[in-house]
C-alpha cells in the first residue's frame, strides 16, 4: 500500500491539473457535436480531455486508496467529499453544462487547501514542503504549453515564482555542491521563464521572443537537473528522480520547437507537455521522499 503522503501528493497534482482545465470555458461539446456528425472537433481538445480525465481517474483513485487505508478515521471526510464532488461536476462537463464546470473549480480549489490539515499532513521540514509547492508551481507552468489562453498564461506565471521562491528555500536541504549548482540553474530558468510568459502577451511578435527564453530556460533546467543527479543531500531516490526531471526537460525542449509547427503543431507539442508533467510529477515526488526520508548515512570503516 502506498503511503498516505504519497497518495496525498496524488490527489494534490490531480485536482489541480483537473482544476486546470476547467479555467478557461470548455467542455466535450465540441466532441459530441463531432461524434454526431452535428459539428466540427478541433484536435486542440484532445490534450485538454486527456488533462481532465487524467486528473479525474488519477484522483479518484488516490481518494479510493486513503478511504481503505484508514475507513474509519471521518477527519478527512470534508476532503473526499470535496475532492470527490469536484471531480464528479468536471466530468459532467462531458454533457456541455457550463455552470458545473465552474462548480467543479470551486470544490477543488476548496479541496486543495483543505486537504493538508484534513488529511492531517505534516512535512518533515520547511524544504520539504517547498519541495511539494514546487511539484505544484511546475505544473502550472507546463499547463500553459496545453492551453494557450490568456487567463491560462496568468495563472500560469505564478509557476515559475513559486518556483523561485521554493528553490530558495530548499537551499537549507540541498546544501552540497552538486545541489547548489543545480538550484542556481534551476533559478535561471525560473526567471527567463516568467519574462518568457510576460514578453509572450506582447502582440504579434512577442510568441518569437518567448520562443527563445523557452528554449534558454529549458536548457538551465536540463543543466540544473543535471547537476541534481549528482547532489548527495536528496538522497538515492531523489537522485531517481532528478534523471526523471531530466526527461521532461529534454522533452519540454522539443515541445517548444514542435510548437512552431503549422496546423498540428501546437496539438502534438500539448501531448508532449501532458507527458512533460508526468515525469515531472514522479521526480518531484522522488526528490520530495528523498528529503523527507533520507538514507542513513553509511557507517565509517574501522580500522584493523
Amino acid at each position: 500500500m502506498e503511503s498516505k503522503k504519497s497518495l496525498f501528493l496524488q490527489l494534490q497534482c490531480s485536482m489541480l491539473l483537473t482544476a486546470l482545465t476547467v479555467l478557461p470555458q470548455f467542455n466535450f461539446g465540441s466532441l459530441m457535436s463531432y461524434a454526431t456528425g452535428a459539428g466540427m472537433f478541433s484536435m486542440d481538445s484532445v490534450p485538454v480531455i486527456i488533462c481532465k480525465l487524467a486528473g479525474i481517474v488519477c484522483g479518484c483513485l488516490a481518494i479510493y486508496k486513503l478511504y481503505v487505508s484508514n475507513p474509519g478515521n471521518q477527519k478527512p471526510m470534508i476532503t473526499y467529499i470535496l475532492s470527490g464532488a469536484g471531480f464528479l461536476l468536471v466530468f459532467l462537463s462531458i454533457f456541455g453544462i457550463s455552470v458545473v464546470d465552474y462548480l467543479g473549480l470551486l470544490a477543488l480549489i476548496a479541496a486543495l487547501i483543505l486537504s493538508g490539515s484534513g488529511l492531517e499532513i505534516s512535512w518533515k521540514s520547511t524544504s520539504v514542503t517547498w519541495s511539494y509547492i514546487i511539484m505544484l508551481a511546475i505544473i502550472l507552468y507546463l499547463y500553459t504549453f496545453i492551453e494557450d489562453t490568456v487567463l491560462a498564461q496568468t495563472v500560469g506565471l505564478a509557476g515559475p515564482i513559486l518556483l523561485l521562491v521554493g528553490l530558495g528555500m530548499l537551499k537549507s536541504a540541498v546544501n552540497d555542491a552538486a545541489g547548489i549548482s543545480g538550484i542556481g540553474k534551476l533559478k535561471i530558468a525560473a526567471i527567463l521563464a516568467i519574462c518568457g510568459i510576460a514578453l509572450g502577451w506582447i502582440p504579434a511578435i512577442g510568441w518569437i521572443f518567448a520562443l527563445i527564453l523557452n528554449i534558454v530556460a529549458f536548457i538551465f533546467g536540463l543543466l540544473g537537473y543535471s547537476s541534481f543527479k549528482s547532489a548527495d543531500s536528496i538522497g538515492q531516490t531523489g537522485k531517481e528522480g532528478a534523471g526523471n526531471l531530466f526527461i521532461s526537460m529534454i522533452i519540454m525542449l522539443a515541445v517548444v520547437v514542435i510548437d512552431i509547427i503549422p496546423f498540428v503543431g501546437g496539438t502534438l507539442a500539448a501531448l508532449g507537455a501532458i507527458a512533460a508533467i508526468f515525469f515531472s510529477y514522479m521526480g518531484w515526488k522522488k526528490i520530495v521522499s528523498g528529503l523527507e526520508n533520507p538514507a542513513p548515512a553509511a557507517e565509517p570503516l574501522k580500522e584493523v
